[in-house]
């Protein structure tokens, strides 16, 4: 982020990697594995029997695209230390380092819900004795995924932008620093004198 200004390739790969990370988290939601129970004659025992393992490969790609998006985003502004090494502190401050943990806070979730919606996802129970279920996601589980998905994109976004213009701040304060002055009035180079 060579000039403080947002990087407009960033965000759009952002913005795509994360609606492309919820929709893949509703797929996942949609195609969830679920389990009928076969009795088997032999043993008098039943069995579980499961259509899909899609939802796993679905969850995975929304786990892989927000981690790919949230890392770039973040550094991009340097991670932690660049909300840290800020010389001007106060209330535009305090509000990017909330917004920072805000969004590590709804990215852990959301990738908390990937990761475990696909293990869980891939985990069959295959034979009962005299128990009638069968091992399945939790309904919901990627569909939270996919709200802190969302939550995670507002609060990453927000930081970036409340990172941006500190920045900006920050810099505009140092330009202004290294212009002389005395008391009201701006000292000038007189460059028509001859040394």
């Amino acid at each position: 982020m060579g000039e403080d200004k947002p990087s407009k390739l960033l965000l759009i790969f952002v913005l795509t990697a994360d609606l492309v990370a919820i929709g893949l988290a509703v797929a996942a939601e949609l195609n969830r594995s679920r389990a009928r129970l076969v009795p088997d004659d032999y043993y008098e025992y039943v069995y579980c029997i499961y259509d899909t393992d899609i939802a796993t490969i679905y969850g995975m790609g929304a786990f892989l695209l927000l981690g790919i998006s949230h890392g770039l985003l973040m550094a991009d502004t340097n991670f932690l230390w660049g909300v840290i090494s800020s010389k001007n502190p106060g209330t535009p401050h305090a509000w990017t380092i909330l917004l920072f943990i805000a969004s590590w806070l709804t990215f852990g979730i959301s990738e908390n819900c990937f990761i475990w919606g696909s293990l869980k996802n891939t985990d069959h129970t295959y034979y009962r004795d005299i128990t009638l279920t069968c091992e399945e996601v939790p309904k919901g589980l990627f569909a939270a995924g996919a709200g802190f998905t969302l939550l995670t994109l507002v609060l990453s976004n927000l930081y970036y932008f409340a990172f941006v213009r500190e920045k900006e701040n920050e810099r505009s304060m140092f330009l202004v620093s290294l212009v002389p002055s005395d008391g009201d009035h701006i000292v000038g180079i007189d460059c028509s004198q001859k040394i």
